[in-house]
């Protein structure tokens, strides 16, 4: 009986780490973006590397970013494949265009809120002929 009894409360011991692990895994991935991350990524979930031009514009209509990027086939799920870093100079309204070369293009305004602290990233998802800015 006392060995069983050991066994139950080594499970439990066990168990209960693995719960909390868990659980301190996820609130590192639910947390606000680390200060000074990039600005915008880009997640390429084709089968093959991907050319982009993307363009970046203020409030004003004035051109922040004119680039064309590489953006290699995703390794990871959630893994950026390319990035621009300090894009978004203060808080307001930005839109941002992105262009495949031979395939889709999206525009999408993005009202940007944490550039004090620069904590706030946009990502850009693009599979097949499909593009989701978020």
């Amino acid at each position: 009986m006392a060995h069983s009894l050991a066994n139950s409360f080594s499970r439990r011991r066990v168990i209960t780490a693995v719960i909390a692990g868990v659980g301190g895994s996820l609130a590192g991935c639910l947390s606000a973006t680390p200060e000074g991350s990039s600005d915008l990524i880009f997640l390429n979930h084709n089968e093959n590397p991907i050319t982009i031009d993307v363009t970046v514009t203020n409030e004003a209509g004035e051109a922040l970013v004119e680039k064309q990027l590489e953006v290699p086939v995703v390794k990871r799920n959630t893994e950026p494949n390319a990035s621009i870093d300090d894009v978004f100079e203060s808080d307001g309204q930005y839109t941002v265009s992105v262009n495949v070369t031979d395939g889709p293009s999206a525009t999408e305004q993005l009202d940007i809120t944490g550039t004090e602290d620069d904590s706030e990233t946009h990502s850009v998802s693009i599979d097949g002929d499909e593009i989701t800015f978020s």
